[in-house]
């Protein structure tokens, strides 16, 4: 029997991938004898460990970073890279209570050409392993290239491995930073199999059926999710690696059946999986697999441990921001007061809630951390930072900061009110009217500092609802009298986030010369409440390219207030307009409150990916195997028509 390299050697291009270019991992199928031999493990070690009963206790566990370069010591993956990714490990098995951080004052380096192309053969990556492996800390190896079989992989792990032996996990230098790949090796690492483990098995009666009825009528076969599969019951059967099984941009398209002639249905962005389709995450079944499994037996071997001591040293403090209005970033600065840390940690907390999120990592040395894809605009966050080679040793949380902070006009290139010239590029006059009634008006309004005028406490239309209205914008003459061409861009900031979004937010896109007059309409289903209007001029040569929400060159920026009433709505429209969903954050079950009887609903992740779709039923929907988040959820009736709710998945 194979001594515990468990998973599967499945390679790129065998399964119709939506994201080719991502290397595959190269963790071998587990067999059921071998998932019982780990699981009865971890039963013993639990009923014999009363620190392995406790799960609300935080485990920290310490990883050594392998980092392997060419001879001449260059090509090695960057720390930046490398505090990042453990930045999203933290963030994706704190529902399990692990938190992980880097052993040491430094990461271990190898100029070696052969190990860093990935040329050696199976023997010789193991061997190398074993005799630089650390015993008291994760082990993990990083390459330009790995391989396993000869055969590029993303990555590789032994699955809960009990000797220090196999105490290693292996990464590609180019997926360490994907929030995919490294949390995946790590979830192989803490117990896990692949969603399609044996789905290709060549005994069909050892591959995992569709179904989850265990009392199937004859002639159909009862569920064997706990034997067959992943051996676990909450993750959709998935055939991967059959034919007729493709997922196309994110979509399960396939029409392979199984021994019952079901279809699959498998959950495409599961982390276990390889189709790399974000948002990515863990199951609940999942999490209690490695928290009850993979986590006994990794932290209590007899050969190794994960407890290496952590780097004792000062915090960070005066940790600012500069993400005041207009000021086109936002970015957390500190003063680093360490000589030792191998990086830095930026954990977040949004307005009312209790959990800390980690959102960013940076190398050592660095005293900046911007680019935060990680959390939800519109939100305010308290902040806190600590070294990434220390446990819980953090700075003083901020105080709330709004993100993302209203962008300005980033670009020199627009009106200046010193400027006799370029001040001629600017919004000089702005009216909204309604049925011939003027509803707010800004005339001579000139050039801004900035070339951003902010007037939105100053000048505000009252509109209802469902009703249309028609904005001009004018540019001012030159002084010669001459005019433009006036290329204008006009947003509503819907959803509040502080963004404009050029698809769902943006309401005009006119030229006309030197300014336009156009109507726009104001949705019916927009929620009572004070909108930020964002009027975008340019009078530049290539048009609208010279325009956007944030930047615009030779022109002008203007923002006001649309101050907006409940319009009148009929009777139907009445039963839609209330229809509500709560609980509002949810945990697991969200309820549809409504006279309506609703259908269908589809869950969008907040950058507007189809994350989950479905039929209601009992007006509930599951939504326990979302990841925390921000999430649009639509749903439908019979006819078609549709409600929009924002929801929180705690």
């Amino acid at each position: 029997m194979k001594k515990a390299l468990f998973s599967i050697a499945s390679l790129t291009g065998i399964f119709g991938l939506s994201h080719a270019q991502h290397l595959e991992c190269g963790t071998e199928d587990q067999t059921y004898e071998q998932f019982i031999i780990t699981r009865d493990l971890a039963d013993k070690i639990r009923a014999n460990n009363t620190a392995s009963k406790n799960t609300q206790l935080i485990t920290y566990v310490a990883v050594q970073a392998h980092l392997i370069g060419m001879d001449d010591g260059t090509g090695y993956v960057s720390a930046n890279s490398l505090n990042n990714a453990l930045s999203e490990l933290n963030r994706k098995f704190a529902d399990i209570n692990v938190q992980f951080y880097f052993k040491g004052t430094d990461f271990l380096y190898y100029p070696n050409s052969l190990y860093h192309s990935g040329n050696q053969t199976d023997a010789e990556t193991l061997s190398f392993s074993q005799q630089n492996s650390s015993n008291n800390s994760m082990n993990l190896f990083l390459a330009n290239s790995v391989k396993r079989g000869g055969s590029g992989v993303g990555g590789w792990s032994y699955v809960a491995p009990s000797s220090q032996s196999f105490n290693i996990t292996w990464v590609v230098n180019g997926q360490l930073d994907d929030d995919k790949t490294t949390p995946h090796e790590f979830g192989h690492y803490f117990g896990l199999s692949h969603t399609f483990n044996n789905s290709t098995n060549a005994t069909v009666s050892n591959r995992e059926l569709v179904t989850r009825n265990f009392n199937e009528p004859a002639p159909r076969l009862s569920a064997n999710c706990d034997t067959k599969g992943d051996f676990i019951c909450d993750t959709p059967s998935d055939p991967r690696g059959n034919g007729n099984a493709a997922v196309t941009n994110c979509l399960y398209s396939g029409t392979v059946t199984d021994a019952n002639a079901d279809l699959f249905t498998p959950l495409v962005n599961n982390m276990m999986d390889y189709n790399f389709c974000a948002p990515y995450l863990f199951t609940n079944g999942q999490n209690d697999r490695m928290q009850f499994t993979g986590l006994p037996i990794v932290t209590n071997s007899s050969t190794f441990t994960l407890n290496a001591p952590e780097t004792p040293q000062p915090v960070p403090t005066n940790i600012t921001s500069t993400a005041t209005d207009y000021s086109n970033q936002f970015a957390l600065n500190w003063i680093d007061n360490s000589t030792v840390e191998t990086g830095y940690l930026v954990e977040a907390k949004a307005e009312g809630s209790t959990v800390y999120i980690p959102v960013k990592g940076v190398m050592k040395n660095i005293v900046t951390a911007n680019n935060f894809s990680k959390l939800t605009a519109g939100t305010k966050y308290n902040f806190r930072i600590k070294a990434s080679n220390t446990k819980s040793n953090y700075s003083a949380e901020t105080a709330l900061i709004q993100f993302p902070a209203l962008c300005g006009n980033n670009n020199i290139t627009s009106c200046s009110p010193g400027n006799a010239t370029d001040a001629n590029w600017n919004i000089e006059n702005v009216k909204i009217t309604q049925n011939s009634t003027t509803l707010m008006q800004n005339l001579n309004s000139s050039c801004s500092s900035g070339s951003v005028g902010n007037y939105y406490a100053t000048h505000i239309a009252n509109i209802a609802a469902g009703t249309t209205v028609t904005l001009e914008a004018k540019a001012k003459a030159s002084s010669t009298g001459s005019a433009y061409t006036a290329y204008v861009k006009v947003y509503v900031d819907w959803n509040k986030d502080n963004n404009f979004d050029e698809t769902t937010e943006k309401v005009i896109q006119q030229s006309g010369f030197n300014g336009i007059t156009q109507s726009f309409l104001i949705p019916s289903t927009v929620a009572a409440g004070s909108y930020r209007m964002r009027i975008a001029l340019t009078t530049a040569g290539s048009g609208f390219t010279a325009a956007t929400s944030c930047r615009v060159s030779f022109g002008e920026i203007e923002d006001y207030q649309l101050a907006i009433s409940n319009g009148s709505l009929s009777t139907k429209e009445h039963e839609f307009e209330s229809a509500g969903v709560y609980p509002n954050p949810v945990d697991d079950i969200l309820y549809i409150q409504s006279n309506v009887e609703y259908k269908k609903f589809a869950l969008y992740s907040a950058e507007g990916r189809l994350v989950m779709k479905g039929n209601v039923n009992d007006n509930k929907i599951d939504v326990s195997n979302l990841e925390k988040g921000y999430y649009v959820v639509e749903i439908s009736d019979n006819k078609l028509n549709t409600v929009k709710h924002k929801i929180l998945k705690k």
